[in-house]
């Protein structure tokens, strides 16, 4: 499910980028299809953040800054805002309502995480943001399959 997500992101948006952002999706994805319910445990422990705010040399979160020059500051900023963003997906997963939870689901958080930027995902307000945008992904998909003649 992970990697058929960053298949999906490269046919569907016209991009696959070796980035976290891309990399936190589709492992939203990956432990959703696995689990049922987004871990943010597991995430952190595959990026290498399970200590946070000390980051475990040989996370998977280093292959994404190879040959950038950080400094110090810049990473402790970078671990932080995928820390925070990590923790706010879970936050937004286990406050999805019933009634948007349907067999749609995750390809819908799939396009509403899609939507956001890292720095976005990782504010306090990020849970509600993601709760309004997937309410609005859901409506369009409703709309959408009324069109094409879906239930």
């Amino acid at each position: 499910e992970h990697e058929i997500t960053h298949y999906f992101t490269k046919r569907f948006f016209k991009s696959m980028r070796n980035n976290i952002l891309d990399e936190i999706i589709c492992d939203y994805v990956g432990i959703v299809s696995a689990l049922g319910y987004f871990n943010s445990v597991w995430i952190l422990n595959f990026l290498g953040l399970e200590n946070f705010p000390k980051y475990r040399q040989g996370g998977r979160l280093q292959n994404y800054i190879v040959g950038a020059q950080f400094s110090e500051n810049a990473l402790k900023v970078l671990y932080k805002l995928v820390y925070n963003s990590v923790i706010n997906i879970e936050k937004f997963d286990k406050s999805i309502p019933s009634n948007l939870r349907d067999k749609d689901l995750k390809y819908k958080i799939l396009f509403t995480l899609s939507y956001f930027r890292l720095e976005n995902l990782s504010s306090e307000e990020a849970p509600f943001l993601l709760l309004d945008r997937l309410r609005e992904v859901s409506e369009k998909w409703k709309i959408n399959n009324k069109v094409l003649g879906g239930k």
